[in-house]
């Protein structure tokens, strides 16, 4: 069940993330500080967050 709880999380917890990283930057009309680091937290959230949750 703990592995179940994690990946449901994880697919509730993605789409957030992506529109705060749209709608964060656009509404406080400012870029986002840095592309790089945000591809590197996407894959180390695919790859990580379902074990750790």
């Amino acid at each position: 069940w703990w592995y179940g709880h994690n990946a449901v999380a994880f697919f509730l917890t993605t789409p957030v993330l992506g529109l705060m990283y749209y709608f964060v930057p656009k509404a406080a009309n400012r870029p986002v500080y840095s592309y790089r680091l945000s591809i590197v937290h996407f894959w180390a959230l695919i790859f990580i967050y379902i074990w750790a949750g």
